[in-house]
C-alpha cells in the first residue's frame, strides 16, 4: 500500500480522500499530478494491484488513516531511496 499511496500522492496532501481509495479498489490508474479528478484523469481498467480487492476503499483508508505516521515514515524512506537510485544513475554533468 505505501507504493500505491506514495506513488499517487507523493506529499501528504490528499492522502486521506476518498478517490484515491476508491481508485485502488477499482484498480484504476489515477494520474499522479491530478489534484482533482476529472474522467481524464482515469486509465483503462487494469490488475495493477490484486491484492487490493481484499478490503472496500473505506476499508483501505482507514487503515491508512489508524496508521497514518508509519506509512508516511515509510513511504518518506521510499521516496529518499528512489531520489538516491536516481541519482546515482544520473549521467555526470
Amino acid at each position: 500500500m505505501c507504493n500505491y499511496v506514495g506513488e499517487v500522492r507523493p506529499s501528504e496532501a490528499g492522502r486521506l480522500g476518498n478517490v484515491i481509495y476508491q481508485t485502488l479498489v477499482q484498480n484504476v490508474c489515477l494520474s499522479i499530478h491530478a489534484h482533482f479528478v476529472n474522467p481524464e484523469d482515469l486509465c483503462l481498467k487494469v490488475d495493477k494491484w490484486p491484492w487490493a480487492q481484499t478490503h472496500t476503499w473505506s476499508g483501505w483508508r482507514e487503515h491508512y488513516k489508524t496508521h497514518k505516521e508509519e506509512f508516511d515514515h515509510r513511504i518518506r524512506k521510499m521516496q529518499k531511496k528512489r531520489e538516491k537510485k536516481i541519482q546515482h544513475n544520473a549521467p555526470p554533468e
